[in-house]
């Protein structure tokens, strides 16, 4: 495998992660993440390691490689689609719910079929909660536009993961926050 052979190639050359990457013009970082595993370098840094230890590409990079950092690639890519997806919709659907009027307090005890209102004027959480509503409102836009960025796939490969963790973060705090408001809602229209 191609991380085997550039550790085997490395250190075979009396090379440190560090010097290696000076050598290529790449960060130390970079060399190390390719060792583990974790990527194939580009194809200038292939060629630029080709020409350092005077090795074929084919010898350095095998074609299996390429399968598995693809399917990986691939797998990664689904995973952050499908969270930024859910992100988006439980964002709107926290924002669409707590505008909804759920809370309405009758002042009559007696309920008269023939004088009710076909319309009940119902509060929502926004509106019961007033200017503590705001934080709210910015929780489900930040988690709406995260997850979007990430469905347009504004963020590059490199910082998918990253990117995933902070959208679950944020589908979390999402979720939090509604369930929150509701409840301050609650307390506080009784």
């Amino acid at each position: 495998m191609f991380k085997d052979r550039l550790k085997e190639l490395r250190i075979k050359n009396n090379l440190t992660q560090e010097e290696l990457a000076k050598k290529i013009f790449v960060s130390r970082s970079a060399v190390c993440k390719w060792e583990m595993g974790n990527g194939i370098p580009s194809d200038v840094n292939i060629e630029g390691l080709c020409q350092l230890f005077n090795v074929s590409k084919d010898w350095l990079l095998d074609k299996n490689d390429l399968y598995e950092y693809i399917n990986s690639s691939n797998s990664i890519k689904r995973k952050v689609n499908i969270i930024s997806i859910v992100g988006a919709i439980t964002s709107i659907l926290c924002f669409v719910l707590s505008f909804v009027g759920l809370f309405y307090k009758d002042t009559n005890d007696s309920v008269n079929l023939n004088s009710l209102p076909i319309y009940y004027p119902s509060k929502s959480i926004f509106t019961i909660l007033q200017m503590a509503s705001i934080s709210f409102i910015v929780i489900y836009v930040l988690t709406f536009c995260f997850s979007i960025f990430n469905i347009l796939k504004v963020v590059k490969e490199d910082k998918y993961i990253k990117m995933n963790y902070i959208n679950v973060i944020l589908i979390v705090l999402t979720i939090v926050s509604f369930v929150n408001s509701f409840i301050v809602a609650i307390v506080n229209f009784n």
